[in-house]
């Protein structure tokens, strides 16, 4: 794309170099040094990674470049508003993108730069340039006060309740309160997901999380003495509160999750069964009846993945995306199931469903997640530092 600097534009406005746009002087000015202190940032980051990469314990990962994350937050927002008005087709275009730039190393700056991305449509491509223009995209704004996308965030966020029946519900109410005086509008386990709504959304603090894990680990010891399993997610990155409880069991001999469930049913712990398979729990949990309820899930995983997916599920997002980068880098697809050959079928990161399918043999080379970093020629970075 060549950029002609010397096109001349409205008073009060001046060419952006970046991207050859007319875009008002004052706003050039505020993009530019913070262009500026971004690369600095950047610079200072990438220095302190490179001279901590022989130290396990000072490891800095710069998992994402600071304006994709923001481009990506931003087309996340407007996939859910399609999702919401049932545009499936829109909601496929916006999830390529951000799939595409969250696998792109280098920082979005110029129209260059999104050229190299892939499956860039041309509204889509207007939208990535208007941010670097503006630092903002103008649809967002609307779509964040749009009433209609207000209550369908709320519904999404209730157990059971997918695009279809958001779509049903909001030809029938108004606002969020009114779903509440008619709960005859949901299934028994939309209804259960209504009535813990409140308590869902608020956070754990960690040291309640420390009681949940002692009350699971008895009982898991009970049961099956030295069984191997962890709190993933936030409680394993040692995060100050949580979303929800999440354990996953690495499988043995004579393991059964119902029986696991019957003790903390047993316990009054847990309270609620949302969903029961024999690998897989999703449930409520309740330390006390003075603590709010929580969301809890138990998933078991084969030996010959347990590893693969202990890394997935402690997350976080964004260093799973890393990780997948640096996978890619070496021709493998990494996923919770293990290694594949990398192709344009399953080397994505948030487009289609993970399978164990096609999966690598390395039994006999991954006995840890340590196992794993080093499979990759990566060093080990701590749970808490990711």
């Amino acid at each position: 794309m060549n950029i002609n600097l010397n096109r001349k534009c409205p008073e009060g406005k001046v060419v952006n170099p970046l991207t050859g746009r007319c875009i008002k002087k004052e706003a050039l000015e505020k993009k530019m040094k913070k262009i500026e202190k971004d690369k600095a940032k950047e610079k200072d980051t990438d220095n302190d990674t490179e001279n901590n990469t022989d130290s396990n314990n000072d490891i800095i990962i710069n998992v994402q470049p600071s304006n994709n994350k923001k481009i990506v937050d931003s087309l996340k927002i407007l996939a859910d508003y399609e999702r919401i008005n049932k545009e499936p087709f829109k909601v496929k275009a916006y999830e390529k993108v951000i799939d595409s730039i969250e696998l792109f190393d280098k920082n979005i700056e110029t129209p260059e730069d999104i050229k190299l991305l892939k499956g860039v449509g041309k509204k889509i491509e207007d939208k990535i340039i208007e941010f670097l223009d503006t630092g903002n995209i103008a649809e967002v704004n609307s779509v964040l006060s749009d009433p209609q996308y207000i209550l369908g965030n709320k519904l999404k966020s209730i157990y059971g309740v997918g695009p279809a029946k958001i779509t049903e519900l909001m030809t029938k109410i108004k606002d969020f309160d009114e779903l509440k005086e008619h709960p005859e509008l949901l299934n028994d386990k939309q209804k259960i997901g209504l009535k813990y709504y409140d308590d869902m959304n608020i956070r754990i603090p960690i040291a309640e999380g420390k009681q949940h894990f002692k009350i699971v680990h008895k009982i898991l010891n009970n049961l099956y003495q030295g069984i191997e399993f962890e709190f993933v997610g936030s409680f394993r990155r040692k995060n100050k509160d949580l979303g929800d409880i999440d354990i996953l069991i690495k499988n043995r001999s004579g393991l059964v999750l119902k029986d696991v469930i019957k003790q903390l049913e047993d316990k009054s712990y847990v309270i609620e069964k949302l969903a029961q398979g024999n690998n897989k729990f999703m449930g409520i949990c309740k330390l006390s009846p003075e603590l709010p309820a929580r969301r809890i899930d138990i998933l078991i995983a084969e030996p010959s993945y347990y590893y693969f997916a202990l890394l997935y599920f402690t997350g976080s997002y964004n260093f799973n995306i890393y990780m997948r980068k640096i996978a890619l880098k070496k021709g493998l697809s990494l996923s919770e199931y293990g290694f594949k050959a990398a192709n344009a079928a399953n080397a994505g990161v948030g487009v289609g469903v993970a399978n164990n399918k096609n999966i690598i043999d390395t039994t006999d080379s991954i006995h840890s997640e340590e196992d794993i970093f080093k499979y990759l020629d990566m060093a080990f970075v701590e749970p808490y530092k990711r």
